[in-house]
């Protein structure tokens, strides 16, 4: 091939790497660069100057950096193309210290003067935080999912308490009447005490479902945390529907979050 068409493919290769939208970098056997292009400089900060002839540990943030030499002990072992991402979060170090969330893939190229690599590296910032962004407005459609719930269980709650009302009603209203009768009167503050227990246990089964936290994991009676959600839904359910629970005798423990599973 004449020379001068080499010269003419060559400057258009040169083009095309300074002009790709990726950030491309080669370094050689030894993890030291030895080519960068326009991207690369406005990912990191550096000019091209600055990063020529440097180990490509200069680009790992302090915390990657003692592990890195090992990866790259282990891609020329297994010199193979690395699709970007390759599973994990990858971060990249700039001139101002700032780490950037990047993702990156290597190409070997085998050469007579030995093995380089090729990475090409793409500057994910934006994703990044459009993710995050979403997993709040997720987080918060779950929340409002569940307070659209509560408002449908509180329909049925509030007949139920009701009842419960009206029997401390009248049971004080019987304590008042037969208050001539201490055995009587025993009996119904026990009739009375039990009500409000049932509607202090209604009322925290309630803010259970509703609360907003970091789940916290314990060992867990699951039987126990079923009976109690039985419960509700017996309060809340209409009359029309029959609820069956078959609960195995001596269950072991769970380590789970109490409020979790209430809220499944």
């Amino acid at each position: 091939m004449p020379d001068s068409v080499n010269r003419s493919i060559e400057t258009h290769l040169r083009a095309a790497v300074e002009s790709a939208p990726s950030g491309l970098l080669m370094a050689d056997a030894s993890g030291r660069i030895v080519l960068v292009n326009r991207e690369i400089e406005r990912l990191f900060g550096y000019a091209r100057e600055e990063l020529l002839g440097q180990p490509i540990e200069r680009l790992v943030p302090e915390r990657f950096r003692r592990q890195h030499p090992d990866y790259r002990a282990m891609f020329r072992e297994d010199p193979r193309v690395r699709a970007m991402g390759a599973g994990r979060d990858l971060y990249g170090l700039r001139k101002d210290g700032a780490e950037v969330p990047v993702e990156i893939g290597l190409t070997p190229v085998p050469t007579e003067d030995g093995m380089f690599v090729l990475g090409a590296i793409v500057d994910i910032s934006a994703r990044k935080q459009h993710e995050a962004e979403q997993r709040e407005l997720n987080e918060r459609l779950r929340q409002a999912q569940k307070m659209e719930a509560v408002g449908t269980l509180a329909g049925g709650i509030a007949h139920d308490f009701n009842n419960l009302l009206g029997a401390i009603v009248g049971y004080t209203e019987l304590i008042i009447n037969n208050s001539h009768d201490a055995q009587s009167v025993k009996r119904d503050a026990g009739a009375l005490l039990g009500a409000a227990l049932r509607g202090r246990s209604l009322v925290q089964q309630i803010l259970t479902f509703s609360r907003r936290r970091e789940h916290t994991r314990k060992p867990l009676a699951l039987g126990e945390v079923i009976g109690e959600i039985q419960q509700l839904l017996r309060a809340t359910l209409p009359a029309s529907i029959e609820l069956a629970v078959r609960i195995a005798p001596g269950l072991p423990s769970v380590l789970a979050d109490g409020t979790a599973v209430h809220q499944v």
